[in-house]
């Protein structure tokens, strides 16, 4: 029978560790690293093998879609391909070499894990799954269900783990009402995780709950539209219009990323002369040794881009808890941040505009309501004039558009959110697009978002061809 999968959510709670603890858990994730690798080495041996067999070459030029898949079953069958024959291949592999150290569920974990990524890769939907080494390593390790060696104990707020039992570190009762309606749910397993703070390694549990997360943000069934830039988001609505910075506590942050990689790279040059031209650029092949000042500036990077993900995804969420607060249906254009990342690297970098789109995606759907991805080729939103219904390109720098009929100019961002907002996904709406326009007004012109024309431009766009 089918396993029926049920929505689910992750709690991240630090724990409690001694010193043997750390000792014992270092030893284990070391175990786990070199099985995930022994694994990742027999799949990839196993797909080469069903790849080198010419059934494999005769079934990729059939079309009858049955007998492909029929095919493709019983060479996977055939060559051992399996989520569950790769398990059977780590239980008995942790049997011989690391019994005292794992589980009986870590080893069917850890072959699901490489299974999902080599089948990916089987299909041509990433690229090759890279082995675990010391500049790579393994930074989880989890259970397989509520009762497996690595379980939460509620009544004693411990994880517990194979004769380990750490304490997790939780808020007083009553002072985080997320968490605590949160650990009301079913705990499907847990997992534990490491994470390089301050140079040094610091332990903490996840735990996956069944069902929705707790809604920290009252819902409202209405519709918006939304223009998300490199540093700016243009948000319009029923019940306002806004453009605000994207993620502006990230500058700081970035800010000092930047400082720490050039104080790095001085260093580097300082002490590998040898692997630098007269005009400064890197010797191919040229190797460099690290001072302790090195290294401890890298910590710091390392440390820097920590605080700077934590920071941009905080920041994600208010942002997403605030538009859910006006709006569950937000209609934006399809974009490409492959390109946004060729265009604008470094603040795509620093604001990760996919991900938001990722996490706005999600919270909209838990809540009842959908991100539209509307079609940027066809609806052209930065192009659009609905007062004479034409299309013109503006270069970049042109952050204003001059409406045609001369009443005014009005932000470029808030109007590409405007034109998102009043389509109906194939065409635009003038009629829509001026009902809402008149309605907020008022309120456009008090944030700046709207002003006037000077009166040359207006008697040159009135005046006769």
């Amino acid at each position: 029978m089918k396993k029926v999968s049920t929505p689910s959510f992750v709690i991240t709670l630090p724990l409690v560790t001694k010193g043997r603890d750390v000792v014992v858990m270092r030893k284990r994730f070391e175990a786990a690293k070199r099985l995930y690798n022994a694994l990742l080495s027999e799949g990839i041996s196993r797909l080469n093998a069903m790849r080198c067999d010419p059934r494999w070459a005769d079934l990729r030029d059939a079309k009858d879609l049955q007998e492909k898949r029929a095919g493709y079953k019983a060479l996977r069958d055939l060559y051992g391909f399996s989520e569950y024959s790769l398990s059977s291949f780590g239980t008995g592999l942790k049997n011989r070499l690391w019994r005292d150290h794992l589980g009986a569920h870590e080893p069917q974990t850890l072959a699901k894990r490489v299974f999902s990524a080599l089948d990916e890769y089987s299909f041509k939907k990433r690229g090759l799954p890279r082995f675990k080494g010391r500049k790579r390593p393994l930074h989880s390790i989890e259970g397989k269900s509520a009762a497996s060696a690595i379980r939460y104990q509620p009544e004693t707020a411990c994880l517990l783990w194979a004769g380990l039992m750490m304490p997790v570190i939780l808020p007083k009762a009553g002072r985080d009402k997320y968490l605590d309606e949160a650990l009301k749910g079913r705990i499907k397993f847990a997992r534990v995780v490491w994470r390089n703070i301050n140079g040094k390694k610091r332990f903490f549990t996840q735990l996956t709950v069944e069902g929705n997360p707790p809604a920290t943000f009252k819902t409202v069934n209405a519709s918006g539209g939304l223009d998300i830039g490199p540093s700016t988001v243009a948000v319009f609505s029923d019940s306002g219009a806004s453009l605000e910075g994207f993620c502006p506590g990230v500058i700081p942050c970035a800010k000092t990323l930047r400082k720490l990689q050039r104080k790095a790279d001085r260093s580097l040059r300082a002490t590998n002369p040898h692997a630098f031209d007269e005009k400064g650029r890197r010797i191919n092949r040229s190797k460099t040794d690290s001072s302790k000042r090195l290294l401890n500036i890298r910590r710091q990077i390392a440390n820097a881009e920590r605080t700077l993900q934590a920071r941009r995804k905080s920041e994600h969420g208010q942002l997403v808890n605030r538009l859910l607060g006006q709006a569950n249906v937000w209609q934006i254009e399809k974009l490409s941040y492959v390109a946004f990342q060729k265009m604008f690297g470094k603040s795509v970098k620093n604001r990760a505009p996919g991900y938001f789109v990722q996490h706005l995606k999600r919270k909209a759907e838990s809540a009842g309501g959908k991100v539209v991805e509307l079609d940027t080729w066809k609806l052209k939103m930065s192009q659009y004039d609905h007062c004479t219904e034409t299309y013109t390109k503006k270069p970049l720098s042109q952050r204003w558009h001059r409406l045609g009929d001369g009443s005014g100019m009005i932000q470029r961002d808030v109007y590409s959110a405007l034109l998102a907002h009043c389509t109906d996904g194939k065409i635009h709406c003038p009629s829509s697009i001026s009902k809402m326009l008149a309605a907020h007004e008022c309120v456009l012109r008090r944030t700046g978002l709207w002003k006037n024309q000077s009166a040359s431009v207006v008697a040159h766009a009135t005046a006769p061809v």
